[in-house]
């Protein structure tokens, strides 16, 4: 799960039918969901760019944090190993940035579904076998 996908829990405009199915089932137990390191500094990142927008109230941000806290989040690390010889080829190879190759990468290397809305990851998935979660 990449940090556009958990967003649009936050931001109800941008809510899906599909994007909120997910969110009950992770904060019911029922799922987890795999991300890569990054995914906690984007997070919050995004959670502070749209408070200070106000888009969302400090109060929000402190209830956001603790759901996300609360949710079954398996972190992943990386290796700059595996950054350099694994994910940059990735991201060279499907004009991609790094941070949003490595979403990418680690659905490959778990063989699980991608849960993203970022349409250059969208697009890029099926062209190395991962599927979008639906």
């Amino acid at each position: 799960m990449d940090a556009s996908f958990a967003m649009t829990w936050v931001i109800e405009a941008e809510q899906t039918p599909a994007s909120m199915k997910h969110f009950h089932a992770l904060t019911r137990q029922e799922a987890q969901a795999l991300v890569p390191t990054l995914w906690c500094d984007e997070l919050a990142n995004v959670l502070l760019t749209v408070e200070r927008a106000c888009k969302i109230s400090t109060a929000q941000v402190a209830t956001w944090t603790d759901y996300f806290l609360a949710l079954p989040v398996i972190i992943h690390p990386a290796s700059l190993e595996q950054s350099l010889t694994e994910v940059r080829p990735l991201a060279q190879a499907h004009g991609l940035s790094a941070y949003d190759a490595v979403y990418l990468h680690l659905a490959m290397r778990e063989q699980v579904p991608l849960a993203t809305f970022d349409r250059q990851l969208i697009k890029a998935a099926p062209k190395v076998g991962v599927r979008l979660l639906d």
